[in-house]
């Protein structure tokens, strides 16, 4: 029963009219233009967007010579740097102007353009590009970190201190602008949702348009609470677009791992380097079977591993098919069984002035 219109282009004005033709409008357009550095000889032949190369070699074959210089830290500019090698590239350098470890591209991905050969280049600011027609060098200012930003990062401080490094081509992998430029001019986006001054519109925004968060898991995540919250406020609830933070999810702290056995993690396999570098079969093979799966701790689910039921000092605890039975009148709320419950399944809760229920 979905209506698809295909070929239609969504603006200022357009977005206007479709918050008046219907009852609610979820945006959900992606991330934006490509970020540009606005640096001098950018427009030189040879610089180029990553994403637009990455475009590029997933439709037909590319040949890459000489060395490229890839500017970013993200999954696209670790991207970028492997692609170029299976182009071609005689070496390919990274530039990033935090630190290693603030990298936000997946750790495993950064190990494995390492191990592939890629130069990666914290603390490195790219603030001009030379060469005549083409390009044939950047210009590279060291960067030291200065105080903290809205994100709890520390914010990068341009210094003097430059050097020049040759490439034949450079790689722009510094994210994408959200799609917010197209709200209307009196509109404000506040929680994913549109805002005329105090009043609120029945237009949503949700995954990378709205969060910027840059994975599909996010996006769909996301997607999937912005219609909740939609349909909530169609229904006179009170829409929420956030997930509770009630403390009910298990994290380690909850976790007594002195009851598992410990295991260490199985490794992935992978090609050979030496056999990868000239393709783009899949170099990871993945794990060679479930085993992984049987670290898994269970967290806040219930394993019947009758922990509760052998630690109760008093044996009211009892098992009932496949659930447990707590005689409540006559527990005494010591919490032993939640204590050592090693997956923390069970809680205390307070159940009235006489006592408590676990």
């Amino acid at each position: 029963g979905v209506e698809v219109k295909c070929g239609q282009r969504l603006d200022r004005s357009e977005l206007a009219r479709l918050e008046q033709e219907y009852d609610a409008v979820i945006v959900g357009i992606g991330f934006g233009r490509a970020m540009k550095l606005s640096a001098e000889g950018e427009q030189l032949s040879g610089v180029e967007q990553g994403l637009d190369f990455l475009a590029r070699i997933n439709k037909e074959p590319v040949a890459i010579e000489g060395n490229v210089m890839v500017i970013g830290g993200g999954n696209t500019a670790i991207d970028c740097a492997r692609s170029a090698l299976r182009c071609g590239a005689d070496s390919v350098s990274l530039a990033y102007r935090r630190g290693l470890d603030e990298m936000p591209a997946i750790v495993a991905e950064i190990e494995e353009a390492l191990g592939e050969g890629v130069r990666i280049m914290p603390h490195r600011q790219p603030i001009a590009f030379s060469g005549e027609n083409s390009v044939m060098g950047v210009m590279l200012a060291e960067v030291e970190p200065g105080p903290p930003d809205e994100t709890g990062r520390c914010r990068p401080i341009v210094t003097n201190r430059t050097s020049n490094q040759a490439c034949d081509k450079v790689l722009l992998a510094l994210g994408q602008n959200t799609g917010i430029d197209i709200l209307p001019e009196a509109w404000q986006l506040r929680d994913g949702r549109a805002w005329q001054d105090a009043h609120p519109l029945s237009v949503w925004f949700a995954g990378d348009c709205a969060t910027g968060e840059g994975t599909v898991t996010h996006a769909i995540g996301n997607g999937r609470r912005i219609a909740r919250a939609l349909l909530a406020s169609l229904n006179g609830e009170e829409p929420v677009t956030k997930q509770a933070a009630d403390g009910s999810v298990t994290n380690p702290s909850h976790v007594r791992f002195s009851h598992f056995t410990v295991v260490p993690a199985y490794r992935d396999r992978h090609l050979r380097v030496a056999s990868s570098l000239d393709n783009f079969e899949e170099l990871n093979l993945g794990l060679t079977g479930p085993e992984e799966a049987d670290r898994c701790f269970s967290c806040g689910h219930c394993t019947q591993c009758d922990t509760c039921l052998m630690y109760c000092p008093d044996g009211i605890i009892q098992r009932m098919g496949g659930n447990y039975l707590v005689l409540e009148d006559y527990c005494k709320g010591c919490g032993m069984c939640v204590a050592e419950c090693p997956r923390y399944a069970m809680e205390m809760t307070e159940k009235n002035q006489y006592g408590m229920q676990a």
